[in-house]
């Protein structure tokens, strides 16, 4: 529905700025004279029209195809069981992409299943050895990381103590390249999912623009710890 939306938007507001141009045009001028001969020439001639109407409802068709695709492109909703085959598939292939990781989350304990598949974990130590991750997570009581972080730390991630507030509710991963985050995934964790993983991977030029400088003051401020 709200992409239904969306796309009424798009298509109402092209509409209303075509007709403001056209209304812009003094109809006693020159210019006005013209495109009115203009229009009424066309109306004498069916074949004319039938070309001219072919050709507006064919860049109509393109135009509205095209804000569907940007729509869709920019925000796609995941949902998996936890520790599923799906899920497995899905976040090993996301964090074997080109580029710098950077997960924001309570803990990595998601990274191994109950059944023992550590697929994701397995990526990830790739990444921490590759020094193309860093992580953003909560310690415990005791003052330390869970045992998985600690692992892919040992093994060469950077590890950053995260804002309790946020991975409470939130869990982030995004993906950077020559500098710049061009893939987020969100998890918002105050939503009821009926014991599914509910995200959304964002690929938002605005909202990797917002990542990107914050992590690149984190980095310039030394935030996080190395091995």
């Amino acid at each position: 529905m709200r992409k239904i939306q969306e796309i009424i938007t798009i298509i109402m507001s092209t509409v209303l700025t075509l007709v403001s141009l056209i209304e812009l045009i003094p109809i006693e001028s020159e210019f006005g004279k013209k495109v009115i001969y203009f229009l009424q020439k066309i109306s004498e001639n069916h074949v004319a029209s039938v070309i001219i109407l072919f050709f507006v409802l064919l860049f109509s068709c393109i135009a509205i195809y095209k804000a569907i695709v940007d729509i869709k492109d920019d925000r796609k909703v995941h949902s998996f069981k936890l520790g599923s085959k799906k899920f497995v598939k899905y976040f090993s292939k996301w964090y074997s992409k080109q580029g710098n990781k950077n997960i924001i989350c309570s803990d990595m304990a998601w990274t191994v299943t109950k059944d023992d598949n550590t697929e994701i974990f397995d990526t990830l130590i790739k990444c921490s050895k590759d020094n193309t991750l860093t992580l953003f997570v909560k310690k415990s009581e005791n003052g330390k990381y869970d045992q998985f972080t600690e692992e892919l730390r040992s093994a060469g991630a950077k590890v950053k103590e995260a804002p309790e507030a946020i991975v409470n509710g939130y869990t982030y991963s995004t993906i950077s390249y020559m500098g710049t985050v061009n893939s987020i995934i969100v998890r918002n964790k105050t939503i009821p999912t009926s014991g599914r993983i509910v995200f959304e991977e964002i690929s938002n030029n605005y909202i990797s623009g917002i990542f990107t400088a914050l992590l690149e003051i984190s980095r310039e401020e030394g935030a996080c710890e190395r091995t």
